[in-house]
C-alpha cells in the first residue's frame, strides 16, 4: 500500500499522549473522530440523504442506471432506453464501471481502470434482546482468527434506532471482490465470534439477523492507483466529465468528505458549462 490514504486518518499524537495511552489509559480521545454528531430520530444516518432529497424536490430521479455513455455526442443512456444529452457530466459512477459503459475509450485508459482495486464488505447486522450491551461505539479487530474487522453498536449512536430493551451490532467482514461468502454461514460465524470476543453471551437471544453486501468497500491505495488515476482523470476532463464522490474519484472519503466532494464537483461542472475559469484550488481539493 502507498501512504496517501493516511491524511487525517492517522492521528498525529504528541509524545505525552503516546505515553499516557501506553502507561495510564487507552482512552486518549486522539483523532478526528474522537467526537462526532449523529442525527436524531428513527431515520438514523439516512436522515441526511432524506434532508437533501427534500431540498431537491422533484428533480431527483431514482432507479435510473447509466448503461451507456456516448462521449462523442455527449449523451447518456439510462436503463438501455432513456437518452439524455449533457454539456458537462458530473459522475459518481465507480471509475472502472464508468470506463466500461463509455465509448471511444483509449487503451491506456482502459488498462488504467483495470488496475484500480477495492475490497468488498459483507455487513452482518444483529439485534439482541438485552439492553445496554456496551457503552462503546465501535471496536476494531485485527486478529486473523476473527471473522470481522470492525463492529459497531448503532444503539449507542441513537437510542431511537432500536426498540426499548434491545441492543444492536453491525459487524463488517471483508472478502475478496467477486467471491461473496454464504450469508447464512457467515452470520453464524459472526455470532460465534461475537461470543468468542465476549461481546455476546452464549445465552443472549438473537431477535434479528440481516446481511448487506457492499461489493465496493475501501478503495485500495497502491502504486497502481497512483499511476492510473492521472491517466483516467485527464481523459475525463478532456471530455467534460467531472467525477465526484468516493468511487467517482476512487478515494478514501469519509461520508462528510464525500458529500463535500459532490458540492465541489457541482461547482466545477457549473463553471465549465458557463465557460468560466475553473478555480485551481477547487480542482486540487476535489482530486486530493
Amino acid at each position: 500500500m502507498s501512504f496517501e490514504w493516511t491524511g487525517n486518518r492517522v492521528p498525529k499524537a504528541e509524545n505525552w499522549q503516546v505515553l499516557r495511552g501506553a502507561m495510564i489509559s487507552r482512552n486518549t480521545r486522539v483523532g478526528s473522530n474522537a467526537m462526532f454528531r449523529y442525527p436524531k430520530g428513527k431515520g438514523g444516518y439516512g436522515s441526511v440523504a432524506e434532508a437533501l432529497r427534500r431540498r431537491i424536490g422533484n428533480q431527483l430521479f431514482v432507479e435510473h442506471r447509466a448503461t451507456h455513455i456516448d462521449t462523442a455526442r455527449k449523451r447518456v443512456v439510462f436503463n438501455d432506453r432513456l437518452v439524455k444529452s449533457y454539456r458537462v457530466l458530473l459522475s459518481t459512477v465507480p471509475l472502472p464501471d464508468l470506463i466500461k459503459i463509455a465509448t471511444n475509450v483509449p487503451l491506456e485508459v482502459t488498462n488504467a481502470a483495470a488496475r484500480l482495486r477495492t475490497n468488498s464488505i459483507m455487513v452482518v447486522n444483529v439485534g439482541i434482546a438485552r439492553a445496554d450491551l456496551t457503552s462503546k461505539h465501535w471496536i476494531h479487530f485485527p486478529e486473523k482468527d476473527i471473522s470481522f474487522f470492525r463492529i459497531s453498536f448503532p444503539h449507542n449512536f441513537s437510542r431511537e434506532l432500536v426498540p426499548t430493551g434491545m441492543s444492536s451490532i453491525s459487524a463488517e467482514v471483508s472478502y475478496p471482490t467477486g467471491s461473496p461468502p454464504d450469508r447464512e454461514a457467515l452470520a453464524q460465524r459472526v455470532i460465534h465470534d461475537l461470543i468468542k470476543v465476549k461481546v455476546l453471551r452464549s445465552d443472549d437471544r438473537i431477535v434479528l439477523r440481516q446481511t448487506t453486501d457492499i461489493p465496493l468497500g475501501y478503495c485500495i491505495y497502491d502504486e497502481q492507483r497512483r499511476q492510473a488515476l492521472p491517466v483516467i482523470r485527464r481523459w475525463l476532463s478532456d471530455l467534460d466529465i467531472v467525477p465526484g464522490g468516493r468511487y467517482g474519484l476512487w478515494t478514501y472519503f469519509w461520508s462528510d468528505e464525500a458529500m463535500l466532494s459532490g458540492k465541489k464537483a457541482g461547482e466545477l461542472a457549473l463553471a465549465r458549462a458557463a465557460g468560466l475559469p475553473e478555480p485551481e484550488t477547487l480542482r486540487s481539493d476535489l482530486e486530493a
